[in-house]
């Protein structure tokens, strides 16, 4: 909801589109702008999270068409019902789903850059995942982006998990 200026289906509910809002930036922990948020991130962020197999994976995989399929190796991603046009991201599904905008707030759909992922090491690369070579979404903050209202300044495992303000966040004179 946050990254979208309106979305709504079609009458059946198995078909989603939101437009995504311009001007949300990527930004480093370090608070440099790295890039604007696209439509294209979220089908980016769905097909990571397929390739890697994400522990939530299990939220959709069923519910939208041809992720499944690809997740065993039957169809390739252009078979998969996430596609970016413009500004929008559009999700077909299996079935009629009436409660799909509320699920947008699960991680699982969250969007991700294509250029700072495949940066992240060889193993990083869409369709070619390897998590012995891909250092993206570690421990470390710096190998994450984010495009909320706060961004990871400091993680030490079972000790400190500081939270810097996002200066660059679209909706920041709300962040309270």
């Amino acid at each position: 909801g946050g990254m979208a200026e309106k979305w709504y289906s079609n009458d059946s509910a198995d078909e989603w589109t939101f437009e995504i809002r311009s001007g949300a930036q990527w930004v480093t922990n370090n608070q440099e702008v790295y890039g604007e948020v696209t439509a294209e991130d979220f089908v980016t962020g769905m097909q990571h999270a397929a390739d890697s197999i994400s522990e939530t994976i299990s939220l959709v995989k069923d519910l939208i068409v041809g992720l499944a399929d690809y997740m065993d190796g039957k169809v390739g991603w252009e078979e998969v019902g996430v596609k970016a046009d413009g500004n929008k991201v559009i999700y077909t599904l299996t079935s009629p789903v009436p409660y799909f905008d509320s699920m947008t707030t699960y991680a699982i759909l969250y969007p991700v850059n294509k250029d700072f992922l495949e940066g992240q090491g060889d193993g990083c690369k869409l369709g070619a995942w390897d998590a012995s070579t891909c250092e993206f979404g570690s421990v470390d903050p710096s190998k994450i982006l984010y495009n909320s209202a706060y961004v990871l300044s400091e993680l030490t495992a079972k000790s400190v998990v500081k939270m810097s303000y996002n200066k660059y966040y679209w909706d920041i004179k709300n962040v309270h």
